[in-house]
């Protein structure tokens, strides 16, 4: 298993936000199966609830009683353990859509 932090960008509480997966994913890109890790999401606003995440093309991002959710020391930021690698793949930000953006 390969550590990896990967940009992500999801919709929380009805708005696009950054977020961070932190955790691991199979080395060998081919198989892309394995691999959990965890979250870091910005809720600006109120306590975050599960309902309000969702991936970035507003699909459901679905959340299992094994993803616990925790407030983390940082303002409005929440920690969401147990996500698996392949949850996030369609979220990933490409450097360059990072560019066009700025």
């Amino acid at each position: 298993m390969a550590r990896v932090v990967q940009q992500i960008k999801l919709v929380v509480n009805g708005k696009p936000s950054y977020c961070v997966y932190m955790g691991t994913k199979e080395e060998n890109d081919a198989d892309i199966t394995g691999g959990k890790g965890h979250l870091v999401v910005i809720c600006s606003g109120g306590k975050f609830e599960p309902n309000m995440l969702a991936h970035r093309d507003g699909g459901e991002f679905k959340l299992a009683a094994e993803n616990k959710i925790s407030k983390i020391k940082v303002r409005e930021a929440y920690r969401v353990d147990e996500v698996p690698y392949t949850a996030i793949i369609p979220d990933i930000v490409d450097p360059d859509e990072e560019e066009q953006e700025e």
